[in-house]
């Protein structure tokens, strides 16, 4: 039978007591130096040679690294290639692309076109990287680029992590000077952004100095608000140009996730001349705000309260009080109905609470379908 050998430690010394292979070396060494076994030249000479073989280890994994990063580069380059048709890039925008993702030394560099916050971080390590302003062409690479992969207008679904993902035409909250005595403080509204800088209309008050501090708010439904500082690049009388941030705070506002739905509801007007006038209606999205609701076939007006009677999925019969507070146009599947939007009002506590129950599992079992489960 074959018998395999059992090393078994050293009896007379405890295992607290052994010692390492590198320790037993040193010993080794200083015992022959101290006994003259060996010449100082010759450990001088075993010195020199472990840190030649050292510095040739450190060598060849340099080069492994660079050599893997270079075929990772290469896999990108044709990666980009073979989707440049259905992206809509030129070649000139593969390229530059390429070199961003390069330059930023992504373990995976197709995920430059696969996440926008990837993305938004090689973009911005690419503008501090540059001793000069980029160019008027470059600038114009990347804002195409950010188009033809899906980042502009980024998807509600997607946060914000930088200034130059915002929109025009969204509102936001300015205070000047971010201070407790402003100078200026108002709604304004975001007339551009480029790539190396953004404005705003200019909020009533005196001339702003350039690189006077400013407190920004902007609130994205569906999502959360955003708030920032920023410093005023110039006022040209009419609009403020501001420095893009990507130090961006979000406060997530849970019940403004909003699902698509398909719920027939009972709709009884209560303040208005047809108080206690009955439709039947359908509530096609909802949030734990409120609802994008269609009336057959009438138009509620503006500021009508209304109560509202259904079946809420998983949990039963639901009745709430709501108000309209937006005609939003006919339905376009159905021409002949009318949509409004209307917001709870009162104290709605367990309601709100069975409603983003439902709105969250709703979402979840979104997210499994897209992935092949089954839906709520």
């Amino acid at each position: 039978m074959l018998q395999t050998p059992v090393f078994a430690q050293n009896p007379e010394i405890p295992p607290e007591e052994e010692i390492s292979a590198g320790e037993q070396f040193s010993k080794s060494l200083g015992n022959a130096i101290n006994n003259r076994e060996m010449s100082t030249e010759a450990v001088l000479v075993l010195i020199f040679a472990i840190i030649i073989l050292i510095a040739l280890l450190i060598i060849y994994k340099a080069y492994y690294s660079n050599k893997s990063m270079q075929k990772l580069v290469r896999l990108t380059c044709e990666k980009l290639n073979e989707q440049a048709g259905s992206l809509k890039l030129s070649n000139d925008d593969i390229s530059f692309l390429t070199d961003i993702a390069k330059s930023s030394k992504l373990k995976d560099p197709l995920s430059i076109i696969k996440s926008p916050h990837v993305f938004e971080k090689s973009i911005e390590n690419f503008y501090e990287r540059k001793k000069e302003p980029a160019s008027n062409e470059a600038l114009a690479h990347v804002r195409n680029i950010r188009r033809a992969l899906g980042f502009l207008p980024l998807s509600r679904e997607v946060p914000f992590t930088s200034t130059r993902q915002f929109s025009e035409g969204d509102k936001c909250v300015v205070q000047i000077p971010d201070d407790e005595n402003p100078s200026h403080k108002g709604v304004c509204i975001i007339f551009n952004v480029g790539e190396n800088e953004w404005s705003i209309d200019r909020p009533m008050g005196p001339q702003i100095s350039p690189d006077t501090s400013i407190r920004i708010d902007l609130t994205r439904p569906g999502d959360a608000k955003y708030s920032l500082k920023t410093q005023v690049i110039r006022d040209s009388g009419d609009e403020l140009f501001l420095r893009h941030s990507n130090t961006l705070d979000r406060a997530q506002q849970r019940e403004w996730a909003r699902v698509n739905v398909n719920i027939v509801a009972t709709i009884t007007e209560i303040e208005s001349a047809r108080a206690g006038e009955v439709l039947t209606g359908e509530i096609i999205d909802m949030s734990g705000g409120g609802f994008g609701i269609v009336a057959l076939p009438s138009t509620v007006h503006n500021g009508s309260r209304l109560s509202i009677s259904f079946d809420l999925p998983g949990h039963g019969l639901v009745n709430v009080a709501v108000k309209v507070v937006r005609l939003a146009g006919r339905f376009g599947k159905d021409p002949s109905k009318i949509v409004h939007g209307v917001a709870f009002e009162g104290d709605i506590g367990k309601v709100k609470e069975q409603i983003m129950k439902y709105v969250n599992e709703k979402q979840r079992q979104e997210k499994i379908n897209a992935r092949g489960g089954k839906q709520l």
